[in-house]
C-alpha cells in the first residue's frame, strides 16, 4: 500500500519528473528553495507539502507554500496550494492527499489560486468556498503588437507556416488602425498625467524603503484581505528569474503613490511573449495613478515588442478604470480561487463579502 508523509527538500527531483510527466511545469530545485527554505513568510511547524509514495517511489505530490497577508492591521497565516500531481493508478488515494493540506492546524486561512477545473471542483466538494468576486470569469487585454498577435493565434491554432504568416500580415493590415488608436490613447494620457507623476521602471532588486512606506499606507486604507507587499516580500515574490518581472512606479512630488509589476510569459507554442500584470496598488485605489501605471506599462510592453498585455482578477474598481482605457475582454482559462478558513476567530461572514478581497495574479501561488 502506498503512504502519504510530509515532504523533505530530498524529493524535488522525483516531483519535478512526476510534474513533467503529466504536462506541469516542474519546479527545480531552485524553485524548492526560493519558495521553502528562503521564502520570508515561512511559518513555524508547516510543511513543504505531501508525499504520496509506493515502494519509496513519489507517485504523488500536493506543495503547501506559506504567505503572509493582513487583514485590518492583524498578520493572518497563510497557506497555497501547489503543484498537485498523481499517478492515474493511485488516483483513488487523491483525496486522502488533499485531505492533508485542507486539515492542517497551524495556520489560518487556507488558498488555492491555480489549480485546473477538475481540482477546483475537489477543492470546492471537500469544503473550500470560492472568493465572491466574479472578476476571473474574463481577462482583459490590449494587443501591442498586431502582426505578432495574429502570427501567434495562427501558430496556436496550428496553420501551416505559410497560412501563419500570411495571416499575421494580413492580420497587420486591419490591425493597425486599431494599435495606432490605442497607441494615440495611451500617450495622450501619459503626455496629461505627466504634469502631476513620474514614472520609473526598476528590477525587482531596486525595491527600497518607499515600498515599505506605501504599504503601511495601504494596509490601513480599508478593510481588506491583502498579501503582504512590504519590501522583504516583494523582492522575494518577482524574483522568479524566468518571468523577468519589472516594476513600474508612480510618483507624486518625490512620494511613491503606487506601483505595477508586470512579468515576460513566453508561449512555449509559438515562442511569441506575452506581458502579463501580476499586481497593481494604488493609494485610496486613485483612478488617476492607475490610469498612469497602465499606460505606462502599455508603452512599455510595446518597447519590449510582446504581442499583448494582459490583467487578470482585482476588484470591481480597478477594472472599472482598466475597461476604460480600450481594453478588450475574453474569457479566462483560469478557474476562480478558493479558500477555507481555519482560525475560527476569522468571520466567515466577513470572507463572503466581496468588498474584503482584492484578488490577483499576486495572490497564493499564482506567479511564484
Amino acid at each position: 500500500m502506498p503512504v502519504i508523509r510530509e515532504a523533505v527538500f530530498e524529493d524535488c527531483w522525483q516531483v519535478a519528473d512526476l510534474q513533467r510527466k503529466f504536462g506541469l511545469e516542474p519546479d527545480t530545485p531552485e524553485d524548492w528553495e526560493r519558495l521553502w527554505v528562503n521564502n520570508p513568510a515561512k511559518h513555524a511547524n508547516v510543511p513543504i507539502g505531501w508525499i504520496l509514495e509506493e515502494k519509496k517511489q513519489v507517485v504523488g505530490f500536493l506543495g503547501n507554500v506559506s504567505r503572509s497577508y493582513d487583514l485590518a492591521g492583524k498578520e493572518i497565516k497563510a497557506v497555497a496550494a501547489r503543484g498537485w500531481v498523481v499517478e492515474p493508478d493511485f488516483r483513488n488515494m487523491t483525496v486522502l492527499l488533499l485531505s492533508k493540506y485542507l486539515n492542517q492546524k497551524n495556520v489560518d486561512i487556507l488558498l488555492n489560486s491555480s489549480s485546473n477545473d477538475k481540482a477546483y471542483h475537489v477543492f470546492v466538494k471537500m469544503g473550500s468556498r470560492t472568493v465572491p468576486l466574479n472578476v476571473y470569469e474574463k481577462l482583459l487585454f490590449w494587443v501591442t503588437n498586431g502582426q505578432n498577435f495574429i502570427t501567434s493565434v495562427a501558430a496556436y491554432l496550428r496553420m501551416p507556416p505559410v497560412l501563419s504568416r500570411g495571416a499575421g500580415l494580413i492580420g497587420a493590415f486591419f490591425s493597425a488602425l486599431p494599435v495606432w488608436g490605442i497607441d494615440y490613447y495611451m500617450n495622450r494620457k501619459i503626455t496629461i498625467l505627466s504634469n502631476r507623476y513620474v514614472m520609473r521602471v526598476i528590477e525587482p532588486d531596486m525595491i527600497g524603503n518607499e515600498f515599505d512606506r506605501l504599504w503601511e499606507i495601504k494596509r490601513s486604507e480599508h478593510t481588506r484581505f491583502l498579501a503582504d507587499r512590504s519590501s522583504s516580500k516583494l523582492k522575494w515574490h518577482f524574483s522568479k528569474e524566468a518571468f523577468d518581472t519589472r516594476i513600474i512606479c508612480c510618483y507624486e512630488q518625490g512620494e511613491l503613490k503606487g506601483y505595477l509589476a508586470i512579468a515576460k510569459m513566453r508561449n512555449g507554442k509559438t515562442d511569441f511573449i506575452r506581458h502579463v500584470i501580476i499586481d497593481l496598488i494604488a493609494l485610496n485605489d486613485s483612478q488617476l495613478v492607475v490610469e498612469y501605471l497602465i499606460a505606462s506599462a502599455y508603452k512599455f510592453s510595446r518597447s519590449e515588442k510582446a504581442v499583448a498585455m494582459e490583467i487578470l482578477g482585482f476588484n470591481d474598481e480597478i477594472r472599472k478604470v482598466v475597461k476604460g482605457m480600450k481594453a478588450m475582454g475574453r474569457k479566462s482559462f483560469p478557474t476562480p480561487f478558493t479558500f477555507k478558513l481555519v482560525n475560527k476567530d476569522l468571520s466567515q461572514d466577513q470572507f463572503e463579502k466581496k468588498d474584503i478581497w482584492y484578488p490577483s495574479l499576486f495572490d497564493g501561488d499564482s506567479s511564484l
